[in-house]
């Protein structure tokens, strides 16, 4: 990995030249992911693109050739982003009133997130946190597309965390996404199911599929499904970008079953920086409230 990042930041400042400063960081990611990244900055500018190694690394033979498709890659990239106006960058940012309207809410894993959670506005709901962060259509070199709230940030604001939070989910529930999974699957996958067979399960998640776990909170969302079923639900977290809600009846040994696969699929199927939790939710349609119904293993313990 740090051989790699030596031969791409070589190259870059030989393309580049000294009107930029190419640097390594790492960079602390969810759930205490380190991604090794090597960070552009253009000289005068504030800010700049990001460049994670790791996307390379794992498809990486050891070809000169590669290299030089990495750094096609990259340049196009910086290219892009420096088309973007920087000051109107920093200002949606850091104006709360340009910054507001783009505010979201995000769901992480209280424990694994704990030293990261420090240094930024949360609550703490169930074995999960609540952050908040902006949604920006120009993150350079294709980043996540969201730039996390700090307590230094909200400071700069001068607004209270409560009014914060209370934008950032109502701008959240309104891109809301739920669907059935037999009707993705003929969608996208083109499988129908036999006439009169249906899967109990449904997919909450955003319009743009990102950081959708936050649809745990969305209680008219989950209500209106388990109104539907007639039943109360399971909520398994997929990843932090989508959850699936279950109906409560079922089999022991069924149920037994899904709970256990949960630690299985997020060990084998979901990458470290992307898990939610093991554990299973359970929604009361009655009381309209989200519990654990089953406390997974910490995901520190995964892969082990």
């Amino acid at each position: 990995m740090e051989e790699l990042r030596k031969k791409l930041m070589e190259e870059l400042k030989n393309k580049l030249g000294e009107g930029y400063e190419v640097s390594p960081v790492d960079v602390n990611k969810n759930n205490g992911t380190i991604l090794h990244g090597i960070s552009i900055l253009l000289k005068g500018n504030i800010g700049g693109p990001m460049v994670y190694v790791d996307n390379f690394y794992q498809k990486f033979q050891g070809t000169n050739e590669e290299i030089e498709e990495m750094i096609d890659y990259i340049l196009e990239d910086i290219r892009s982003c420096y088309e973007i106006d920087d000051e109107e960058l920093q200002r949606n940012v850091y104006e709360y009133d340009r910054a507001k309207e783009h505010l979201r809410v995000a769901l992480c894993n209280y424990e694994a997130n704990k030293e990261t959670l420090s240094s930024r506005p949360h609550k703490r709901i169930l074995d999960l946190a609540v952050t908040a962060c902006i949604r920006s259509e120009t993150t350079p070199v294709r980043g996540s597309g969201f730039i996390s709230v700090s307590n230094r940030l909200l400071q700069i604001w001068g607004v209270s965390e409560e009014e914060m939070f209370d934008i950032a989910l109502e701008n959240t529930m309104k891109e809301e996404v739920c669907c059935k999974l037999s009707d993705l699957l003929a969608q996208e996958e083109g499988l129908e199911l036999p006439p009169g067979v249906e899967i109990p399960m449904y997919i909450l998640t955003t319009n743009d599929k990102r950081l959708g776990a936050s649809m745990l909170l969305n209680v008219a969302a989950l209500t209106r499904i388990a109104e539907e079923l007639h039943s109360n639900l399971y909520i398994f977290p997929s990843s932090i970008h989508e959850v699936l809600a279950l109906p409560e009846e079922g089999s022991n040994n069924q149920i037994a079953m899904q709970k256990e696969m949960v630690e299985e699929v997020n060990a084998s199927n979901v990458s470290p920086e992307e898990r939610l939790s093991n554990s299973v939710y359970y929604f009361d349609r009655e009381k309209q409230e989200v519990t654990i119904d089953y406390l997974g293993k910490p995901l520190s313990e995964l892969n082990r």
